[in-house]
């Protein structure tokens, strides 16, 4: 277990800070980097729970808040 968290762990941490270099510095702000991994995140969380533990991203409060992070996410990324 131990080293299966130290195998994934460290390319994910070396990917992510590669990650935000990239998008603060194309966008010239720290905060639009934040806006983006946070959104992207949230985007891809009741995806993954729909698809891998069968749980109902339908709800109405899911869908509200997967639209309002998708509208964030592209207004970051369009504007």
């Amino acid at each position: 277990m131990f080293f299966s968290a130290i195998v994934v762990g460290i390319p994910t941490s070396i990917s992510f800070w590669y990650a935000w270099k990239l998008v603060s510095g194309a966008t010239d702000s720290v905060w639009t980097a934040r806006f983006i991994g946070s959104c992207t995140g949230f985007v891809v969380f009741p995806v993954l729970t729909w698809f891998l533990l069968g749980e109902s991203m339908f709800t109405t409060k899911t869908m509200i808040c997967l639209f309002l992070s998708l509208a964030i996410l592209f207004i970051q990324i369009f504007y």
